[in-house]
């Protein structure tokens, strides 16, 4: 059935309060939504309100709620809430570890958005699967998702949405091994954020580069760019995103061995975000906190982080970090000895529910930890090896090794000779394979670096030759790859050109030709710039330029009529010396003085660039014909406005104004014409 116009409106002006965060219209709004009788007025009421509740953590709820309006939606053919809904399911069923619905949930919502062209829906919904198989391990299928993403947003012309993809391209291309291609986008990505001012999307840029960095073993230069990420983010005041790179400061720190800097790092980050009272990033501080204690041996210091860790995570709802973190408590319990405890959380524990590929390892090691804390070494071997055999196939060589290394222990344990002299040459194969890996990693980090910097010297020389060839707020937008064609309603346009020119350029040298015309527009060029006029180009012996473009000017007439009076004075102090080396000077004795005319309109124009190969910015319209036209029949050494611009001109003290009449105009007729003078 089709939509009422009004219903539509409506769901409308609700969306507009929830942009503007305004909730007092926004519970104004739903109330009324609440008691109409209008079905899909209802159904987004319920969608809204189930958002309400994902926010305040009650997950289940908000799958109900979604679930009551989903069919409203579906029976009204509402396609824009149909998407949505699914969407809304998907990140839901995410946060409860409902990991196959949430998919299943993304790509229902796909099929709407792709069908019926809702191309932003359908953008935020490949983002939203594209996250989730990124941390299911399957890069390359998250790769190709993240690729679309970016296709489209460019497609829509989404800032953001461009950014966000290309940070995670950039981040799964360095975790694939593709290091130059991670660290060339990545790179991209903060040029594209300073030029748009972004200060949160600098600081990602700059954490993905340092991630990458990380990855590769190139601690400095992690650490380097982890600090210019904590600058930038400080000072957007981002207090949030500054504390997460700390922590990850302070990972590198531990890497580097500079363990005790990088505990009381995490320790003042853990202070702050408690301040703030974020609970995920206390969930992560903690975590780390635990990790170093349990690196120095202190269990019982470990076991009251990983619980404040499980805690924070328990009042997120979020179960496959709820999970992990379970996990990190029973291992502590494990190795404290405190069996009970941890077979009392271990009987809390939800296999299955992952928040990344690490925790089918993780889990597998967790299991291995109470089995053998059981004594059930037997068990214990048996989960190490399906550790191993998983970290293998995720190519996670760190946790291979470690794996290998729990088996050595297993081993010894057992006394069987046979299983230490394998678990100790895979030890041995494991730490030399990881040294080679980071020698190749240091020589591709190497080449990948000479292969940006390279890459950006020549997008700097494109970029010098942009802002050669155009006013630098066009460059601007030509390089953020916008098309260029603007309308302005009004505008002031100044024609200039030297009388009897063609004349003199017939009886001087080609040199003093090109001297002479260099010194002239240089003039007018430096009053150009001190007026705020944008240079347009020069044609032979004339000159256009306009005041009011690209950027609109409520006083672009008084502008030109001043830029175009200190022309005529600066012209006029201009003493020109011809080098004889560039020609016979003698024709300066019979040319005379140089004079110019100067023609001024305002009106509306166009302007845009054109040309491929040599780019122009140029304008276009009627108003630069009159103009054009008051300066062919203008007075040399005066400045000739038309009625328009006389009448902008009316009444402000700087300018006389004299009327020449009304004169006949090739292709115009009788125009009437004004000589415009500084007010004595």
């Amino acid at each position: 059935m089709p939509l009422v116009t009004s219903t539509l409106e409506l769901i409308d002006t609700l969306e507009r309060a929830l942009v503007r965060e305004d909730r007092a219209a926004v519970e104004q709004l739903l109330a009324q939504f609440e008691s109409s009788t209008e079905p899909l007025l209802q159904a987004r009421a319920w969608q809204a309100r189930g958002v309400q509740a994902y926010e305040q953590g009650d997950f289940q709820q908000a799958i109900d709620f979604y679930h009551r309006a989903q069919p409203i939606f579906e029976s009204e053919a509402y396609y824009d809430g149909i998407a949505a809904i699914w969407m809304n399911l998907g990140n839901a069923y995410r946060r409860v570890g409902e990991m196959a619905l949430a998919e299943q949930s993304y790509r229902q919502g796909l099929a709407v958005a792709t069908e019926h062209g809702l191309r932003d829906t359908e953008a935020r919904l490949l983002m939203n699967l594209a996250v989730d198989l990124d941390n299911a391990g399957q890069q390359h299928e998250a790769l190709a998702e993240y690729e679309r993403v970016l296709a489209i947003a460019r497609e829509i012309r989404d800032p953001k949405l461009i950014r966000t993809a290309m940070q995670n391209i950039g981040a799964v291309s360095g975790e694939l091994g593709d290091v130059v291609r991670g660290l060339a986008c990545a790179h991209e990505l903060l040029d594209l954020c300073i030029e748009a001012r972004d200060v949160r999307g600098q600081s990602m840029a700059l954490s993905t580069i340092a991630h990458i960095h990380r990855r590769q073993n190139d601690l400095p230069t992690a650490l380097q760019f982890f600090e210019r990420a904590v600058g930038v983010a400080e000072h957007g005041d981002l207090t949030l995103d500054a504390a997460n790179d700390r922590l990850s400061i302070a990972a590198v720190l531990y890497d580097l061995g500079q363990t005790k800097e990088a505990e009381e790092l995490t320790e003042s980050v853990f202070a702050v975000v408690q301040q703030r009272g974020d609970l995920q990033a206390m969930h992560e501080a903690a975590r780390d906190l635990g990790y170093y204690r349990s690196r120095r041996g202190d269990k019982e210091g470990t076991g009251g982080y990983y619980r404040k860790a499980l805690d924070y995570a328990l009042q997120l709802g979020y179960q496959p970090l709820i999970q992990r973190a379970r996990r990190l408590v029973v291992i502590n319990l494990c190795e404290r000895g405190l069996l009970e405890e941890a077979h009392a959380e271990w009987a809390l524990y939800q296999p299955g529910v992952h928040f990344d590929d690490q925790d089918p390892i993780m889990e597998h090691a967790a299991r291995a930890a109470f089995a053998e804390a059981m004594n059930d070494l037997d068990l214990a071997r048996e989960h190490f090896l399906r550790a191993r055999d998983e970290a293998r196939v995720r190519t996670f060589v760190q946790f291979e090794l470690e794996a290998e290394q729990s088996l050595l222990g297993i081993a010894k344990q057992r006394q069987d000779f046979d299983a230490f002299v394998q678990h100790s040459e895979a030890v041995a194969a494991l730490i030399e394979r990881i040294r080679g890996a980071e020698v190749k990693s240091r020589i591709a980090v190497q080449s990948a670096e000479q292969q940006i910097l390279q890459e950006r010297q020549e997008r700097e020389r494109e970029r010098a030759v942009l802002y050669s060839a155009l006013p630098a707020d066009v460059a601007d937008r030509v390089i953020r790859g916008e098309q260029i064609h603007d309308q302005f309603e009004s505008a002031s346009v100044l024609f200039m050109d030297i009388a009897g020119f063609t004349t003199i350029s017939d009886r001087i040298p080609p040199g003093h030709v090109v001297h002479l015309l260099k010194a002239i527009f240089n003039v007018c060029d430096d009053v150009c710039a001190e007026h705020g006029l944008t240079k347009i180009k020069t044609i032979g012996d004339s000159y256009l330029a306009v005041a009011g473009v690209p950027e609109p000017l409520a006083d672009h007439a008084q502008r030109a009529a001043r830029a175009a009076l200190d022309m005529l004075d600066g012209l006029h102090a201009l003493e020109l010396t011809m080098d004889p080396k560039l020609g016979d000077t003698s024709w300066t004795k019979d040319v005379g003085e140089i004079n110019v005319r100067i023609g001024l309109h305002c009106g509306p124009l166009v302007a845009g660039i054109v040309g491929e190969q040599r780019l122009q910015y140029d304008v276009w319209g009627d108003t630069v014909n009159v103009a054009s036209r008051m300066e062919s029949n203008g007075v040399p050494g005066s400045v000739n406005i038309s009625a328009n611009m006389a009448a902008a001109l009316q009444g402000i003290a700087d300018f006389a104004i004299e009327s020449r009449g009304t004169i006949d105009v090739k292709g115009k007729g009788a125009m009437e014409m004004y000589l415009v003078a500084r007010s004595s």
